[in-house]
């Protein structure tokens, strides 16, 4: 195999791959498969590109932040909740903007 036919260099997939990895959890947080617990997402440094991590700084398998899993639920993890970009993040959303559902039977 000649040198010159490798189509992509490592650092190009791993660009991508990182890229696209963030891109799952854009306004979402995160859940490690096998728990209930909801962490802030926050980018991590791996190999020089960012990628998914988790605020409170607890580690992944291996790095495999392909196991994380997006979600829209609130943060539960406590370690994720005292961190202060956590508490910035949530003052950030606009709580007003939600639709209340009329639930009153009496309609």
């Amino acid at each position: 195999m000649n040198i010159d036919e490798v189509a992509e260099p490592i650092g190009v997939i791993t660009a991508e791959t990182a890229a696209f990895a963030l891109d799952r959890f854009a306004d979402r947080n995160a859940r490690v498969p096998g728990s209930s617990v909801v962490h802030a997402m926050r980018p991590a440094r791996f190999l020089g590109r960012s990628v998914p991590g988790l605020g409170c700084g607890t580690a992944v398998g291996g790095w495999d932040w392909s196991r994380l899993l997006p979600t829209a639920e609130p943060i539960t993890c406590s370690r994720c909740r005292r961190d202060p970009a956590t508490r910035e993040d949530e003052d950030r959303l606009d709580h007003a903007a939600q639709l209340a559902l009329d639930l009153d039977p009496t309609d």
